[in-house]
């Protein structure tokens, strides 16, 4: 994901440091991104995603195309002061999850490597998952990342308004 990352910024034309102040964040906690991304927090995934239109499902998983539409990402910053408190209410759909699945804290936990101490605090803790968490999700779950995220609904025709293809 940092090459990603990378590519992102190239792509986009900027260095570390004005990619650090376009979303927002300090120059040494962008870097830290970019060369320790294995965990990266929600608030910087939600700037990505709303400043820059980047495909959420590119990002995690380098499948798609790296921009939501490009027809329509002019690279404005985008402030959208609801994208982090809709994913606060993660737990809630991961409950979702779990019922429509009939899975225990076990069964789940086994499905997907995410220990059942931490299964249990996702169904507790409105915060959203961690990265390595959602990818686990994704990859053994036919769910899209809005819908996990934000609680937005993918419908089968793909949507430019959507994170996911």
């Amino acid at each position: 994901m940092k090459e990603r990352l990378k590519q992102i910024r190239a792509a986009l034309g900027f260095n570390q440091q004005e990619m650090a102040v376009k979303l927002g964040f300090e120059l040494t906690t962008y870097r830290s991104f970019e060369y320790k991304s294995k965990n990266l927090p929600i608030e910087f995934l939600c700037a990505l995603i709303y400043t820059f239109s980047i495909n959420i499902n590119w990002l995690l998983t380098g499948n798609g195309s790296m921009f939501i539409n490009k027809e329509i990402n002019s690279l404005k910053i985008k402030c959208d002061k609801s994208a982090p408190q809709l994913a606060r209410f993660f737990n809630s759909r991961f409950k979702i999850l779990l019922n429509e699945n009939k899975l225990s804290n076990t069964q789940f936990s086994k499905l997907t490597g995410i220990s059942e101490n931490r299964t249990a605090e996702l169904i507790l803790n409105p915060a959203p998952p961690e990265i390595n968490e959602l990818i686990s999700l994704k990859a053994n779950f036919d769910v899209s990342a809005d819908w996990l995220l934000f609680g937005s609904a993918c419908s089968k025709t793909p949507s430019y308004n959507s994170l996911t293809e």
